[in-house]
């Protein structure tokens, strides 16, 4: 079986649909990514200021066929006042309308090309949702691992608060650095209404 996708050179939105369908993926989600990896391999890169761009490498890039192994770590009673903590591939089974409702509500997931990149390819993460009223003062920590022999990761995470309180949640990643590793984080779907 193979352990990565085809580099991003090679990766087409077929290939990415094949893999989503067969994790179990809703429909909505397959064509949000499909529409993304289009977008991404029709862009150019954004002009940033501060960040060159001229050794990014997609050929270089294999993306992980799948989570590459995400945990949250918190006072599980916190449940009991309606808060879920969760990775977001449990969350698209157990939560899919709070999912579908606010994945990629806060950041246009077509901005830019690596927005979309990251709309096309992300694999897991964390999902926090926060009842009104509700204020969480422990810390919450997700940890995301690289697999062994991967380079890349691409964990989203989808913070969802009621009315912002008080929240704390921290972040981990941790890899066996051998050559070169890439990852794009997208943390930035906080939703307070």
């Amino acid at each position: 079986m193979m352990n990565n996708l085809p580099t991003l050179s090679a990766l087409t939105d077929t290939q990415i649909a094949e893999a989503a369908r067969a994790a179990g993926e809703p429909e909505w989600l397959v064509e949000r990514r499909e529409i993304a990896w289009r977008f991404f391999a029709e862009s150019l890169p954004p002009i940033w200021k501060r960040t060159d761009l001229s050794k990014f490498r997609s050929e270089d890039i294999a993306v992980p066929l799948g989570p590459q192994g995400t945990a949250v770590q918190w006072d599980a009673t916190l449940a009991a006042q309606g808060v879920v903590f969760t990775t977001l591939a449990a969350a698209l089974r157990d939560h899919e309308v709070l999912v579908k409702q606010y994945l990629s509500s806060a950041i246009d997931p077509l901005g830019h090309k690596f927005n979309a990149l990251h709309a096309a390819l992300w694999q897991d993460g964390v999902f926090l949702y926060v009842p009104r009223d509700v204020a969480v003062e422990l810390p919450l920590q997700a940890i995301f691992t690289l697999a062994d022999g991967s380079h890349s990761t691409f964990p989203h995470n989808l913070i969802i608060a009621e009315r912002l309180k008080r929240h704390v949640c921290r972040r981990v990643h941790l890899a066996r650095c051998r050559g070169s590793n890439f990852g794009r984080s997208g943390d930035r779907d906080l939703r307070g209404r």
